[in-house]
């Protein structure tokens, strides 16, 4: 205790409370108070003295959730089937506005062709039109009836002789092998990607030849007399898909090789059908995109129209391209 008492007597002498170096007895609550500072005054020593760490680093700023699983524009990417092998090849395309339909002076302009501006949210669209090869390991998977090929070939050729419900199937078929939301294009989908931002009736300009598209050249409606792009390449049926140069967007053959189905009914007056996809069980006419090899000019146009009933097998020029949701 006497040994405690002078460490006490020392430590308050140091801080300076009266009455300690006459002899008296101090305050219990002035010495409390005191030795509170000094803890305190001893802690703040310590933590100078103590070894400075370093600071914890920050955890990097996570992406938006949707940024790992989509795409960058103009990409080329193939989802792969639950075989592991690879399925078509997508090309993601950026949404946008643009004009649909053509202008009144446009050569070869039918009346259903109103020209309207139109939203395209981003979505992926098929670099090439489906092959028999794609098309034939959906028929030997599902047990469905292979369609002939005209005796032109199969492989990388478009696969032809196929309705839209047919179309349809197939893009369902691969949506379950991929786990991703594979369809059809909008109609509006469609033109805006075969457009590629231009404006002329052909992505390539005014005017079209047979040394950039599959189409008949024996014909030369929907092209200025100063096109001279009335040539017959001898050519007939289709040919395989990439044989062309792509559109400014990466896109092969949308003018010619085959028709095109999309998934949105046809609507003459353009009534806002062409931005939506028409029910599975529909039965009214569907629109259908693009020209084949066996039409003229005005046929591949980019704003040129078709109508054809869902269900009919029987064109040997009518095919499709796939879409496919981000």
């Amino acid at each position: 205790m006497r040994k405690r008492h002078g460490l006490l007597v020392l430590t308050l002498l140091s801080m300076g409370l009266p009455g300690i170096a006459a002899g008296e007895e101090p305050d219990p609550n002035a010495v409390r108070e005191l030795m509170k500072k000094y803890e305190r005054k001893a802690a703040e020593e310590a933590a100078k003295q103590a070894p400075k760490l370093p600071p914890k680093p920050r955890a990097p700023a996570k992406p938006p959730p949707s940024a790992s699983s989509r795409p960058p524009p103009s990409q080329v990417f193939r989802d792969t089937l639950r075989d592991g092998t690879r399925g078509p090849a997508m090309v993601v395309i950026s949404g946008g506005d643009f004009q649909m339909g053509s202008p009144a002076n446009e050569l070869g302009r039918n009346s259903d062709e109103r020209t309207h501006r139109v939203h395209v949210d981003g979505f992926a669209m098929g670099q090439y039109e489906v092959t028999f090869e794609e098309y034939d390991r959906f028929c030997a998977a599902t047990g469905c009836e292979k369609p002939s090929d005209e005796t032109w070939g199969r492989g990388r050729r478009p696969v032809i002789y196929v309705s839209w419900n047919d179309a349809m199937a197939y893009a369902e078929w691969l949506s379950q092998q991929t786990g991703k939301q594979y369809r059809l294009p909008t109609e509006a989908e469609w033109e805006y990607a075969a457009r590629a931002g231009t404006t002329t009736p052909f992505w390539t300009g005014r005017c079209v030849n047979t040394d950039q598209a599959n189409y008949t050249g024996i014909f030369n409606d929907g092209l200025p007399p100063d096109c001279e792009a009335r040539k017959d390449d001898g050519l007939v049926g289709t040919q395989p898909v990439g044989s062309y140069k792509p559109n400014p967007w990466g896109l092969y053959d949308t003018m010619g090789n085959v028709r095109e189905w999309t998934c949105s009914a046809y609507d003459q007056e353009y009534g806002g059908a062409e931005q939506k996809c028409a029910k599975k069980d529909t039965t009214g006419p569907m629109t259908v995109r693009g020209g084949s090899w066996t039409d003229s000019p005005v046929w591949v146009r980019s704003a040129y129209r078709y109508r054809v009933d869902p269900t009919p097998r029987d064109p040997y020029f009518q095919g499709f391209r796939l879409a496919r949701s981000l």
